[in-house]
């Protein structure tokens, strides 16, 4: 079942354009993607795991047990590394188009919902790439916390949330 779901929203193709497999790999990262978006729906399993739900869970299905100690914890990292270095914002508007198109979701209105997380002590280094802590309008009133801002979008009759960290102070 949450394979026809993927397939719907075409998944495997998006992470397959935005994160192209190399010369040098032998799985597609689309492949190993999609294998831990299943896990993590069907059966959250730590990344040193994952390998024996693929042996146990797809056991007959495919080609993917036989090779299930190729999706050990070491290639899951790397792989979410090139997950986070690629335009995940560019992937997330075409994912949820696809979605909208797949499902006939309305959005005629959508709610909006933010609010503030406050973060307290010490930030030595942050990574470029991440969404940046940045001092704001603290609704704490606490000008000496750093602060992100989690955004929630519903539509009405279908409860379907979509979750964003938005950039502070752009």
């Amino acid at each position: 079942m949450v394979k026809y779901y993927m397939d719907q929203i075409n998944l495997y193709q998006l992470f397959d354009r935005y994160i192209p497999k190399s010369n040098v790999m032998d799985l597609a990262p689309a492949q190993v993607l999609s294998v831990l978006v299943m896990n993590i729906i069907t059966s959250v399993r730590p990344m040193y795991k994952v390998s024996d739900w693929v042996a146990e869970y797809l056991d007959g299905i495919g080609e993917l047990p036989k090779n299930a100690l190729k999706y050990n914890d070491d290639r899951l990292a790397r792989t979410l590394d090139l997950l986070f270095n690629c335009s995940r914002q560019a992937l997330m508007v075409d994912l949820s188009a696809n979605a909208i198109q797949a499902f006939k979701i309305q959005t005629d209105t959508i709610h909006n919902d933010s609010t503030t997380i406050t973060f307290k002590g010490e930030y030595g280094v942050q990574i470029a790439k991440a969404i940046q802590l940045r001092r704001g309008h603290n609704k704490d009133f606490r000008p000496d916390c750093l602060q992100i801002v989690r955004a929630v979008r519903t539509m009405p009759m279908m409860d379907i949330a979509q979750r964003a960290l938005v950039q502070l102070n752009r």
